[in-house]
Formats: structure tokens, sequence, C-alpha cells
């Protein structure tokens, strides 16, 4: 009987095979429904709606992506997201599924990136899984024409969450109805426009933030999760008798470099830039080429910054070159040792963290001002002592002179004693 659901899910998806988009709701249910009913073959189902959206013609690409969708809601919906068994099969083969997709006609592109952008707005998948799908094809998506007027009727359901399966009601109709049904529509319609004019210009301005962290080598966000990314490259494969010079030429054109760290039995060097962009920019370039130090070609990656304690090296994502450490693991006193060969991504800064140390600064601030103000309270009294001693050894004779060097001396030892008391002071303050 299971094999049975399988089969007639499989007829009713290719069913669609002949058909023009857009697809009816009612089919889009129906074709859901028949998955539902063979879930205890899920990996079957999700063979099968794989095969389809390989298979089919390019128009059909993303209606097969709209059965994915479907199919995923409502399996959230029914069973719960820690019950769901399609949203984690479904990912298994995301990247080939997604590369057959893109095989879509061009304008059906924005509709692939509306669906991704509501699965990241929705939380129905993780960004980590969906930033590499929106990179795959680097789509730059125009304001699309009204829902309504393209006949996308799912998609228009999607953006309101109106997917899952409902009973029917069947109502009398009469003329006050329909009246009331129509201005229904219309204000319907226009908090449509409002949304969408709303969530167009949201979704265009998140895109563009994402490609501007992408153009500074900034790794993808995690939620509270502090991001320390580094600046320091491994380049290895080294004859042995490569000098420092020959690494700094293969790396100077990329930007200013802080440090590089030779180790010939290895034959390699950790090289530390200054700028996070520079180390972003010469690690594609010269991952990509066959670069050569001293006619030998040589391998380029990400190094894990030398301010990461061993107990946040499990945290270092060795592909994007940056160490995602929790919020509740991060202490405060440590946020300076992690720029040790790396940035802080400010961004990810825990906002509560933030507002200890600026109030933390503060105080320092109010110590170091009080502080210069005794000092040079105690310095010009010091001075005025020792000026009227000269003026009375004046009048008594050369024997009662202070010395300028005695003076200036003793000065030197307030000044020690002072700049000890305001180390000790910030110490307590920041730690």
């Amino acid at each position: 009987a299971t094999m049975d659901a399988v089969n007639a899910f499989n007829m009713e998806l290719f069913s669609m095979i002949d058909m023009k988009p857009p697809i009816s709701r009612a089919k889009m249910m129906s074709v859901t429904k028949s998955a539902i009913k063979a879930i205890k073959l899920y990996k079957h189902v999700v063979q099968i709606v794989e095969k389809f959206i390989k298979k089919c013609k390019p128009e059909l690409k993303v209606p097969g992506l709209y059965v994915v969708d479907s199919i995923v809601r409502q399996s959230r919906h029914q069973f719960g997201v820690d019950k769901d068994v399609f949203g984690p099969r479904f990912l298994k083969n995301f990247t080939e599924t997604f590369q057959n997709l893109y095989h879509c006609p061009e304008d059906d592109k924005s509709k692939i990136a509306r669906v991704l952008n509501l699965w990241q707005k929705n939380g129905v998948f993780d960004m980590d899984i969906l930033q590499p799908l929106m990179d795959m094809e680097d789509v730059v998506i125009s304001p699309p024409p009204a829902l309504e007027e393209t006949g996308d009727f799912y998609l228009m359901c999607l953006q309101h969450s109106e997917l899952y399966f409902r009973s029917p009601r069947r109502r009398r109709r009469s003329r006050s109805s329909s009246r009331s049904r129509w201005s229904r529509q219309q204000r319907s319609r226009s908090r449509e426009q409002r949304w969408r004019s709303r969530s167009g210009s949201r979704d265009r301005s998140e895109r563009e933030k994402d490609r501007e962290r992408r153009q500074r080598g900034l790794p993808v966000l995690k939620s509270q999760t502090l991001s320390v990314c580094s600046t320091t490259l491994w380049v290895g494969q080294l004859d042995k008798k490569t000098q420092q010079s020959d690494v700094m030429s293969l790396l100077e054109e990329f930007g200013q470099i802080e440090s590089i760290n030779m180790i010939p039995p290895r034959g390699c060097a950790y090289i530390v830039m200054v700028h996070r962009q520079d180390a972003y920019t010469a690690l594609r370039k010269l991952s990509r080429g066959s670069y050569k130090v001293n006619q030998k070609p040589v391998k380029i990656a990400w190094a894990l910054n030398r301010g990461i304690k061993p107990a946040h090296k499990k945290f270092w994502d060795v592909e994007q070159g940056v160490t995602y450490i929790p919020w509740g693991k991060v202490k405060v006193d440590e946020l300076e040792t992690f720029k040790e060969g790396g940035i802080l991504d400010l961004e990810t800064l825990n906002p509560g963290k933030c507002m200890f140390l600026l109030h933390k600064l503060n105080l320092l601030q109010g110590c170091k001002f009080v502080f210069l103000l005794c000092f040079y309270v105690v310095v010009g009294l010091e001075w005025n002592i020792a000026r009227d001693c000269n003026n009375q050894a004046a009048v008594n004779g050369p024997a009662e002179m202070v010395p300028d060097v005695t003076v200036a001396a003793h000065v030197q030892v307030m000044l020690m004693q002072s700049l000890n008391t305001l180390f000790l002071i910030s110490n307590v303050l920041v730690y």
C-alpha cells in the first residue's frame, strides 16, 4: 500500500510535465497531499521530485521548486519542524537541485531568488545553507511585475503563508456579501502593494549589504556569534631555500603586510596582512591560478590567527577564514587578544557587552582627566616650592640653593608613581 502511494505521487507529479505554467493552486495542493500520503517512503518522494526538476522543460523548473517548498512547509505544519523528514532529505542534494533549477528562463530566476529570500526570512533553512545557493547565480533582480499580473498565485500565497490544507466552506452568496467581498479584495490588494514595496526595498538593501560584506572579505553572519576574521594566510609547498623577500614579492601587490613568519623545515610561511580585504583578495587570486615561487608552484589558504586560544579552535572555519565564537563563550578581556593576526567583525559584537565596555571606557577617561588635573596641581606646587627655596637662597647665600636637577628628579619620581596608580585603576576597570 505504501508503494502504491509512491506510484500515485509519481503519476500526480509527472502529470504536470505537459502543462503550461502557471500551475494552479489546486494542482499544487493535490501533488502535496499525495506526497504526504507517501511519507513512509519519503526518500522515494524526494528522489522523484529531484528527477522531475532535472528532466522537465525550463518553464517548469520554478513550479518544481514550488513543489519542494509546498511539501516541506506542509510537512512541518502537520508534523512539526523536529519531525519533518522531507527538508533534511532535500538538503542532501540541494546544490545539484539548484544547478538544475537555474536552467530556467532568465525571467524566472527572480522567482527563485524570491523563494530563497522568503526561506531566509521565515527561517525555513539556515543562512549558511541558502547563501551558496544565492551566490550560485549572481542574479540582479529588477523590480518584478505585480504577482497578480504574472498569474503566479503560488508565490503570492507563499508571501502570505497561505499554503496549508484548509477545509472549504460553502457560503450563500448575496449582493451585500459580494460588495463586502469586493471591498475586502480592494483593501487586501492595497495592503499587498504596500507590503510588496516595503519587502522589495528591504530585500534589495539586504542583498546590497551582503554583497558589500563579500567585497570587504567578511564572512556570512551567524546569530549570537562573534566573528573573529583572520588576516593570516598560509603559503605552502615552498622550497627550503625560499627567502622572506620572495614571499613578500608574491603578496605585497595586494596590500600592506604586517609580518611574515618563515618555517623552512615545513616548507611554508605564515603571512599576516594588515587588512582583511587585502588578505581575501590575495587568497582568491592566488588560489585560482598556478603561481610559483622560485619556479615551484605554491598553495595558499586561510590560517588560524594567533589570537585564538586553544579552547576556541574548535569554532574555526578554514573555508571562510573565520572563528565563530558563541557570545556566551566570549570574555571581555579576550577581545583585544583576538585581534592578533585578525580583526573583529564589529557587526557581530554582543550589544550588551559593547555597552558594558563603553561604560568602563567612559569611567577610565574620567579617571585619566582627574589624574592629569591632580598631576598638574602637584607639579605646580613642587615647582613653586623649589622656586621659593631658590629665592630664599638668593637672600641667605648660595649654600642654600636647590639644584634644578634635584627638582627634576623629584618630579620624575612623582610622575612614575602617578602613572603606576593610573595603570592599576585602568586594570581594575577593564577586568
